[in-house]
């Protein structure tokens, strides 16, 4: 196959099976089982700027069968990404589906992936930086800090290939030798769960999460408003979530190690209390 018939099926299927418009420039095959392309961007109509750009894969590299390509199908086995970037964004005050970039994803047929089409067995991610955005008319606003991850996902059971597993641990670039290269955050989010590309049902369990300044703007409009009157400080040692695009949060479990909040519209008791580690001890002043 030459390279604009090939990165025509690659463009088609994805944008197909994500059913917004897709840009895939330089799908490669060496002639065997080795498929690559150079860039992939995955677009959000309707939204400005860099919240338009919803997905950027670069150096996508992939083992696959070839024989499906001749009747328009690429089955694809390990896929590598050399670098992904997600951009998240959200408009306040704006009723769902149109609240959230990411809605514009809805799959003709099939999930992500159009079923025997386009699933891979296990994705690799070198880097996936995600950013999130607060859009404001045409104004498009960073909410924090970019944060950087690298990890995998892969298919958790094979009678059910829409569900992918994943493993995502938080990294930063770094010099060595004069060159950059990624590194672990020793206190870094990781974070482990499951995903479903047909029903977007999702799990989560995360290590760790600091209610921060540079973390505060990365969690939905909602949360970040009652974080903000609540006066949220601290660290939740490991938290469990789940949902679907029907319940985003199912289910929620928080285990807290070190938190401080501002209790709100409550008339002070005889008795004040402060808990640490299961044991009540002694406080001083008014507490948060």
């Amino acid at each position: 196959l030459s390279q604009p018939v090939l990165t025509f099926i690659v463009a088609w299927g994805l944008q197909h099976s994500t059913g917004t418009p897709v840009l895939v420039e330089d799908a490669a095959w060496d002639g065997w089982g080795t498929f690559s392309v150079r860039s992939i961007r995955v677009r959000a109509p309707g939204w400005p700027g860099p919240a338009g750009e919803l997905l950027t894969l670069t150096g996508f590299h992939s083992s696959f069968r070839p024989l499906p390509l001749l009747v328009g199908r690429l089955e694809l086995d390990d896929l590598q990404v050399e670098h992904a970037e997600l951009h998240v964004a959200e408009r306040p005050g704006v009723d769902a589906p149109d609240n959230i970039n990411l809605q514009v994803i809805k799959p003709s047929s099939g999930g992500l992936g159009l079923s025997p089409t386009i699933r891979p067995r296990r994705i690799t991610l070198n880097e996936f930086v995600v950013g999130k955005y607060l859009v404001d008319g045409d104004r498009v606003l960073p909410q924090g800090r970019d944060r950087a991850f690298r990890g995998l996902l892969d298919v958790e059971n094979p009678a059910d290939p829409a569900r992918l597993r994943f493993e995502l641990a938080e990294v930063e670039r770094v010099e060595l030798d004069g060159k950059p290269v990624l590194h672990d955050l020793q206190d870094g989010v990781r974070m482990t769960g499951t995903w479903n590309d047909t029903t977007f049902a999702y799990s989560l369990k995360a290590n760790r999460l600091e209610f921060t300044d540079t973390v505060q703007p990365l969690l939905p409009i909602a949360l970040q408003q009652s974080c903000r009157a609540l006066g949220l400080k601290g660290t939740v040692s490991g938290i469990s979530v789940s949902g679907s695009p029907e319940r985003p949060v199912a289910e929620a479990q928080l285990t807290i190690s070190d938190v401080a909040v501002n209790l709100l519209n409550v008339d002070l008791p005889v008795e004040w209390a402060r808990f640490s580690e299961g044991a009540r001890g002694a406080i001083v002043g008014r507490p948060r």
